[in-house]
């Protein structure tokens, strides 16, 4: 149980939510959970599926698994709160705000919308995180994003102690509802391999992935790690192989962790991607098209639909013993492991670090918490 400081300006009840899909926003919520929890009286979690793995682990005075219920039961459990916190799930965000609650809402992907969900307009504070195209966004169309507030990203720069022989493969950010479970075990288990053989023998890989897709690929040295574990383990990877997910690349840049990005899951990660290889800041990756012949390029700004059901396609039909295949892959990571620093590092000094604290220090000030 968390333990709060419970003075008279600190008596309000906080629940955390984050949407499910993907990595990112489940680990974005669990970096600002130490700095906002002092805050308040009582803090909760109220998710469903992926997002609870990296919430159990944290000192919450409740976590609720909302799983299957219906609206009117979220509702229901949202009434004993005061405050609603959530990373990108716009659909609780609204029934939060039905309940009574005072909403907030942090979203990474301010710069990525076609369309700015409508709840954005009318919550009691949206935080955005600064990356490509956030300010303009913003400030060519005020009216769509009501009372904002844009953040550096949520990652503290650290210091790397390596050894040079330790490796991270993080599988993070894979599960989505627009693809099946089976793709997404799929594509895990079909990078492990293609990995697993690029590497030397003096080099110790450390495989990271949630729950569900671990348990589906009855590897017992495929692990589920929390986000300080996570942490642990880039600090001290001589480099790092990864899905291009936002709360990845923030990390690789905070780490100045030399990493390989792999083919995107999702249509996000395929923008994401691009931005940072159009802007300088990759290191080595690997995209769809580029892995083996007959493959086609994908159009990441196409429906998140299309775009899934390319990849997903792509997916089962890679051969992950295509001798072309093995050789890009090993070619890749050979040219990251040569590496001492990454060029993702310039996303800390472009767009700046320290977001959690800046959150929290947001929230005090304007009194959402009394």
């Amino acid at each position: 149980m968390v333990k709060h400081h419970m003075t008279a300006s600190r008596r309000k009840k906080l629940l955390l939510n984050a949407e499910p899909f993907g990595f990112g926003p489940t680990a974005a919520v669990a970096t600002v959970f130490p700095e906002i929890s002092p805050y308040v009286i009582e803090i909760g979690y109220i998710g469903e599926g992926h997002t609870l793995d990296l919430q159990k682990t944290l000192g919450y005075d409740r976590v609720i698994d909302c799983t299957g219920y219906r609206e009117a039961e979220i509702m229901r459990k949202m009434k004993d709160y005061d405050i609603f916190f959530t990373a990108l799930d716009f659909r609780m965000a609204g029934l939060a705000r039905a309940a009574g609650l005072r909403v907030i809402i942090y979203d990474p992907l301010t710069w990525y919308w076609r369309e700015t969900p409508p709840i954005i307009a009318s919550v009691d504070l949206y935080i955005a995180q600064d990356f490509f195209g956030v300010r303009e966004r913003i400030g060519d169309h005020p009216d769509c994003f009501g009372r904002a507030v844009i953040v550096s990203p949520i990652v503290i720069p650290q210091k790397r102690t390596t050894t040079g022989n330790e490796v991270l493969l993080n599988l993070g950010g894979l599960l989505n509802p627009f693809w099946s479970f089976e793709d997404t075990v799929t594509y895990a288990r079909k990078m492990i391999r293609l990995v697993r053989e690029s590497l030397s023998r003096h080099e110790t890989l450390t495989i990271a992935t949630g729950h569900s897709v671990r348990a589906a690929l009855h590897d017992p040295t495929v692990g589920t790690y929390s986000v300080h574990e996570i942490r642990a383990l880039m600090s001290r990877s001589s480099y790092a192989i990864m899905t291009p997910g936002l709360g990845n690349i923030y990390d690789a840049a905070g780490f100045d962790l030399p990493t390989l990005w792999l083919p995107p899951a999702n249509d996000s990660q395929g923008q994401q991607l691009q931005r940072l290889e159009g802007s300088g800041m990759t290191d080595e990756y690997l995209d769809w098209p580029t892995l083996s012949q007959g493959m086609k390029k994908i159009d990441y700004t196409a429906t998140q639909t299309f775009v899934l059901e390319q990849i997903a396609g792509m997916v089962r039909h890679l051969d992950d013993q295509d001798e072309e295949l093995r050789c890009s892959v090993q070619k890749a990571i050979d040219g990251v492991r040569s590496r001492e620093h990454s060029r993702t590092r310039e996303l800390i000094t472009r767009f700046g670090a320290g977001g959690s604290t800046d959150i929290a220090t947001i929230i005090h000030e304007r009194d959402m918490f009394v």
